[in-house]
């Protein structure tokens, strides 16, 4: 009955759009494409410069027609999504607003709103515009990454502008609930802030981190040869997209500044405790830290993508990985990577398995266990 409901409610969504224009087809604007194709969208017109990827989503029926530039056929939409680095954003939503209708609604899909809503408010033409910020993605970049899930229980931030009218935030809600996100209403000064705090500061922190690893490491490569387990999950986003992260830091900067000064404040506290040998107080700082960890919720997607892996306790002989790939494979379940852990300092298992879904991880962590094998999952402490 409720799975009724919720399709008869997506049915009532769609009728409010039919058209779809989406300029970037990289990982969200694809899995945009995807997303809305999956849900029986009408019509999705698609632009990228990269003409492989327009060619590829036409292959796959992922959108109906598409170029590598804007054109008079965005006049059709009822929304034009922008998912272009953010250096371009403006100037592309300065063209697109010249050639669609009055009724269009232009939302773009950036990680800073503040700067954008900015440059779009100085735009001398009238016409409707959201920024909006879907808080999902991944350390790779580009359309053969994209995923229709990928915005499934992620938060979706609509933050609205002078150039925002009611409409404009309606629809763009109702076209995140259609997707499987969850849209929240936030001013962009509150946006910003918060995902500095847990997006954009952890990717500089990762960044350092191994850094520093390059930089004091020996000439050997030690300590580089033991980084296995904890550190390479700390530090998985550190393999995003340079180019990508240089724009979203310095979109960002003042905000990011302010906390990284706040950061290097609370590292200052903890090496005065270690110098000084405070025992209670390096007590407390660990608890207070496994306390809003452990009371951070999981149901829901954030900006750095989770993790769906289990780790698998083996012996050292043959046939013992040959056989949990075989056990999953005949369930026909996919696995995404494969990982042997030399260092198992902090983890369950020699060997770490990684799945597209909490479905496949859950399913194989079952299957496993009914074999008798010491399997764990690894999103759980």
């Amino acid at each position: 009955m409720l799975r009724l409901q919720e399709e008869h409610f997506k049915e009532e969504i769609k009728m409010n759009f039919s058209t779809v224009s989406i300029i970037g087809l990289g990982l969200i604007g694809g899995s945009f494409a995807k997303a809305l194709r999956r849900c029986g969208i009408s019509r999705i017109y698609g632009i990228d410069s990269n003409s492989e990827y327009i060619k590829a989503a036409l292959s796959e029926n992922i959108i109906d027609d598409g170029g590598c530039e804007p054109t008079a056929k965005l006049c059709d939409s009822d929304i034009v999504l922008v998912c272009t680095p953010m250096k371009y954003t403006v100037e592309i939503i300065e063209k697109v607003s010249k050639l669609c209708n009055k009724n269009t609604i232009i939302a773009d899909a950036a990680s800073v709103n503040g700067s954008v809503i900015e440059g779009v408010c100085k735009i001398k033409n009238e016409f409707k515009f959201v920024t909006t910020h879907p808080m999902a993605g991944s350390e790779k970049g580009g359309y053969y990454e994209s995923k229709a899930h990928l915005f499934e229980n992620a938060y979706a931030i609509i933050s609205p502008c002078e150039k925002t009218d009611d409409n404009a935030v309606l629809l763009m809600t109702e076209f995140y609930k259609l997707i499987g996100a969850i849209p929240v209403v936030l001013d962009a000064e509150s946006h910003n802030w918060s995902v500095g705090l847990i997006s954009h500061l952890p990717h500089v922190v990762a960044a350092s981190l191994v850094n520093l690893l390059s930089k004091e490491d020996k000439d050997d490569g030690m300590a580089k040869s033991f980084a296995a387990g904890g550190f390479k999950d700390l530090t998985r986003i550190a393999s995003s997209t340079a180019s990508l992260w240089t724009d979203i830091t310095l979109q960002n900067r003042r905000v990011l500044s302010e906390q990284i000064d706040r950061f290097i404040s609370v590292l200052c506290g903890f090496k005065e405790m270690l110098d000084n040998y405070d025992n209670n107080g390096l007590i407390d700082f660990f608890a207070r830290a496994k306390e809003t960890r452990d009371g951070i919720n999981v149901k829901y997607k954030g900006l750095i993508t989770p993790f769906y892996e289990i780790t698998v306790d083996i012996e050292d002989k043959v046939g013992s990985a040959s056989f949990v790939v075989d056990t999953l494979s005949r369930e026909n379940i996919s696995i995404k990577d494969i990982s042997i852990e030399n260092s198992r300092e902090f983890e369950g298992g020699v060997m770490t398995l990684s799945f597209a879904s909490k479905e496949d991880k859950d399913k194989s962590l079952m299957v496993l266990l009914q074999k008798g094998v010491n399997a764990k999952d690894k999103s759980i402490s």
